[in-house]
């Protein structure tokens, strides 16, 4: 079997970056809701070309080992443990220009640069959903978070 976790970083980075989508213009401002930390809940892959890509993962582990991503009001962090008892450690900065929101960061181990955007965004006070979509598969990427009211030590 495949080991998702970077798979699921993957895009969980590209679903960090996109249009926004509300349905109530009287929310507020989106970096404003963002700010707290959120806990990985599930990750669904449907309407694949192939259908054998299809999948669903629920996570209802402790929330350091599904992975918290933190938002403050510039930057963002994800840590999650790992297996081997290690940390995936990611990071950076985060802008809103209009609709869209800009991910930059890096990673550790290997610290790698990145910029992404393009991926459609929803939220609520409980609940942070990211939608992406991949013209060469044609799967649509659903990861659903949800807000995380602990403090998140990522060392202890």
């Amino acid at each position: 079997m495949l080991n998702k976790t970077p798979y699921l970083l993957l895009v969980l980075l590209a679903g960090l970056c996109s249009a926004c989508s509300t349905s109530d213009n009287a929310q507020p401002q989106p970096q404003a809701t963002l700010v707290g930390s959120w806990k990985f809940s599930s990750f669904v892959v449907t309407h694949c070309t192939d259908a054998g890509n299809n999948q669903a993962v629920e996570c209802t582990a402790l929330a350091a080992d599904c992975g918290v991503l933190t938002f403050t009001e510039n930057t963002w962090s994800w840590v999650q443990n790992m297996p081997d008892g290690s940390q995936l450690v990611e990071s950076g900065s985060f802008t809103l220009s209009s609709n869209y929101i800009i991910l930059t960061g890096s990673s550790s181990p290997g610290v790698k640069d990145y910029s992404i955007s393009g991926s459609v965004y929803s939220y609520t006070s409980t609940t942070l959903t990211f939608i992406n979509s991949s013209n060469d598969t044609g799967c649509t990427y659903t990861q659903t978070y949800t807000r995380y009211l602990q403090p998140f030590t990522p060392f202890g």
